[in-house]
């Protein structure tokens, strides 16, 4: 998802991503709005490196095909976390589509130097599952945009 560009720039790390977390914080509304409210969520939570709320969103098993073709599970995301460089992440474009307890979210992350010089944008496509009154992204995809 928004891990795109900076992603693959940063540096792996140590990140307990086993630690017992309260992610009471996280709940959301299981509608549209609680995805996209969980969305910016995770952006927040990679802007500030916040592993911790990060580890509430992504669901043990997921993985992150990133935009360069990269395969990243939780615990590499989560260990990349602290090291991940100062861009800014701006969503667009976030359309949901729910079924049940699942949601699709596609939109367009937009990446940013500390500056607001643009690095890059991506489409991307998340998969997420309603547990435990709160949105946990099963899987991520993001494609480069030329």
């Amino acid at each position: 998802m928004r891990y795109l560009l900076a992603a693959a720039l940063a540096a792996t790390v140590s990140f307990p991503a086993h630690a017992a977390v309260d992610c009471t914080a996280q709940r959301q509304p299981r509608s549209a709005a609680g995805v996209i409210a969980t969305e910016n969520v995770w952006v927040k939570a990679l802007t500030t490196r916040d592993g911790k709320a990060l580890s509430c969103i992504l669901a043990p098993g997921f993985m992150d095909m990133a935009w360069d073709g990269k395969l990243n599970s939780r615990a590499e995301v989560l260990a990349r976390l602290p090291k991940r460089p100062n861009n800014g992440i701006k969503l667009s474009h976030v359309k949901v589509t729910l079924a049940g307890n699942r949601a699709i979210a596609r939109g367009v992350n937009m990446a940013t130097k500390p500056d607001g010089r643009l690095i890059g944008r991506v489409k991307f496509e998340d998969i997420f599952q309603y547990r435990d009154g709160m949105w946990r992204a099963l899987t991520a995809q993001e494609v480069l945009m030329r």
